[in-house]
Order: C-alpha cells, then sequence, then structure tokens
C-alpha cells in the first residue's frame, strides 16, 4: 500500500523538508519505471491515433503557450530557490568540497535546497507533456528527446536519494536551461520567430553536456563513496554521444507521414516495375511475332 506524507508538498514548510524513501511522495523507484512505461506507451499511442488523422493546429498554439508560460514561471521559481540557497550552502563550506561535504548537512536552508530539488523532480514528470504536443502535431521526435525525458528523472531521483552538493549545483544547471527552453518555446507557440533564443538555447544544451562531464568528473575525485555516481557517469556519457550523433547526422524517430511517404515510394516502385515488365513482355510478343511473319513469308 502506498503510505506517502502529502504534506511534504506544503511549500510553507520547505525549511522542514525531509526526502525519505517510500514516505515522500513519488520518491519510490517504481513510480519512475511506471512513468516510462506510461510515457512511451502513451506517445506510441497516440502517434498511432494520429497516423490517419490531420494533425492539431488551431487550438494547440494555444495550449503550447499556456503550459509553456506556466512551466516557465514554475521553473523559474524553482531555479531562485536553489540557486538562493546553494549560495547560501556554499558560504558556509566554499566551493573546495571535502569528502565530508558529500553528503547532507542539517539545516533551514539545506531543507530548502532539497526542497527545490524535489519540487524540480516532480515538474520533470509534468514535462512530458512536450511530447505530447509533438505527437499531437506530428512533428519529428528524435530518440535524444525520449532518452533525455526518461533518464534526467532517474538522475533527480539518485541526486535526492544520495542527498549531496553536487546533485543541487548540477539540478541548478539543468534546471535554468529548461526555462530558457520553455521562455523561446512559448515565444514560438505566439508567433515569434525567436532565432537568437533558438541560438542560446543549442549553446546551454551543448555546454550542459560538457558541464555535465566535468562535474562528474570531479564529483569522482571528491565524492568516491556517492551511491549515484556510477549512475550519474553512465547517463552522462550516453547523453554526450548521443547528443553529439543528434547534432551531427540529424537522427530522429520516423513519423506516420514518413512512413506513408515510404509506403507510397514502394507501391510507386512497385508500380513502375510492374510496368516496365509488361512493356518488355509486350515487345518480346512483338518481336517474336514480327520473326513469325518474317520467316511465314520466306517460306512463301
Amino acid at each position: 500500500m502506498i503510505d506517502w506524507e502529502w504534506e511534504q508538498l506544503n511549500p510553507w514548510i520547505a525549511t522542514q523538508f525531509q526526502w525519505q524513501y517510500g514516505r515522500s511522495p513519488f520518491s519510490d523507484l517504481w513510480v519512475v519505471y511506471l512513468s516510462w512505461i506510461i510515457y512511451f506507451t502513451g506517445i506510441i499511442g497516440i502517434r498511432w491515433m494520429m497516423a490517419q488523422r490531420q494533425r492539431f493546429d488551431r487550438w494547440i498554439h494555444v495550449w503550447a503557450a499556456i503550459y509553456n508560460a506556466i512551466m516557465a514561471v514554475l521553473v523559474g521559481w524553482i531555479c531562485v530557490t536553489g540557486v538562493q540557497t546553494l549560495h547560501v550552502a556554499v558560504e558556509e563550506r566554499g566551493w573546495a568540497l571535502s569528502t565530508a561535504d558529500c553528503q547532507r548537512h542539517d539545516g533551514p536552508e539545506n531543507e530548502r535546497m532539497f526542497y527545490s530539488m524535489y519540487m524540480y523532480y516532480l515538474l520533470r514528470y509534468i514535462t512530458f507533456m512536450d511530447t505530447v504536443i509533438l505527437a499531437l502535431r506530428k512533428k519529428t521526435i528524435p530518440f535524444f528527446h525520449w532518452y533525455q525525458n526518461m533518464a534526467v528523472i532517474l538522475l533527480l531521483w539518485s541526486w535526492l536519494q544520495d542527498k549531496c552538493l553536487f546533485g543541487s549545483t548540477a539540478t541548478n544547471v539543468i534546471c535554468f536551461i529548461q526555462w530558457v527552453r520553455h521562455v523561446y518555446f512559448f515565444c514560438r507557440s505566439i508567433g515569434l520567430r525567436a532565432s537568437v533564443l533558438k541560438t542560446i538555447v543549442l549553446l546551454l544544451e551543448r555546454a550542459r553536456f560538457c558541464l555535465g562531464v566535468i562535474m562528474t568528473a570531479y564529483q569522482m575525485s571528491t565524492c568516491p563513496q556517492s551511491g549515484g555516481l556510477l549512475l550519474t557517469s553512465s547517463i552522462n556519457v550516453t547523453m554526450v554521444y548521443i547528443a553529439a550523433t543528434f547534432y551531427n547526422s540529424d537522427e530522429r524517430v520516423a513519423t506516420t507521414r514518413d512512413i506513408r511517404r515510404k509506403r507510397s515510394r514502394r507501391s510507386m516502385m512497385s508500380d513502375t516495375a510492374s510496368s516496365n515488365s509488361r512493356i518488355n513482355n509486350n515487345n518480346n510478343n512483338s518481336g517474336s511475332k514480327r520473326k513469325r511473319c518474317s520467316t511465314k513469308r520466306s517460306l512463301r
């Protein structure tokens, strides 16, 4: 039975927040796995449903604008709270972290810092709506988009479970980049091009991958006993590899329109091949008839 303490969601008692596995809402690992299953099967179901339908263009822009505006406000609030509490923690212990600084310290500011991480962890489940909007509009969904949405949730869960200062720093970086992304998508949904903002988002995404590798290497040298170190390093390396492959080769998941185009091309190729074979057969038949006529005339 689920026995979660829902009062931990109250922002007014953020200074008393205590992450406890199985007690904090959505803190069980099976929730992460179940969200992956629902996310993947749900998107596949939407794409199958939209295969023979027109994409949603009339009201989807309004929905996307409202969604990105709300997400930008929430992510911005979490990012500001996380940066403030992280600044206090750094002032107390300094940037030079030792092995003793890897674990969580008691104090109201530290509780607020991990509460902001927890709020962002819950908010990542709502970001699955990004893929829903893409599926309803029949847009291309790259494999990197799938992997990033599912992997970040597992990373945040491991950082909350590990309760270290490294996780808070990495969460603030991811949170800030996502805030810029939601601002960009909000501008696009209301009709603005925002080409400069798009360039900034791409640069920040690439810088995040490099920073993730650097921070993971630093964590390995200062906090070798960290429980989520192996998971963080493996996900960061695979994300860097997939991102490099994605940006270079434009890898994507085939849309229903692409599938129909391939089928139509195959049918056209088969039709042309059959027509060519018929023409060749007709030519052969006509040639044989001519030979028969010529032989008959010679006999006469």
